[in-house]
């Protein structure tokens, strides 16, 4: 499952000067697993695969209104850039 969740240490880049995204959250039943070792499921089991992807343009050229319903409704989380 590995080639699934290689962004679990290198998060997916921004583009065209957008911010890189987070790390991807493998988990198995609820409980974080390590997603370059192999397990055997039974049914029932659940695998949720969560992949923060980047962000595409520069945060400060983003319409001001837009940004802020973005962050309510979780799709960003407000955090300073360096750099």
């Amino acid at each position: 499952m590995s080639f699934m969740a290689e962004r679990t240490t290198y998060p997916a880049p921004g583009l065209a000067d957008g911010r890189a995204g987070g790390r991807d959250d493998v988990r198995l039943n609820g409980k974080r697993i390590d997603n370059r070792k192999q397990y055997l499921l039974k049914p029932g089991d659940e695998i949720v695969l969560r992949t923060p992807g980047g962000g595409y343009g520069p945060p400060r050229a983003r319409d001001k209104t837009l940004a802020k319903r973005d962050r309510a409704l979780g799709y960003v989380l407000r955090k300073k850039h360096n750099g």
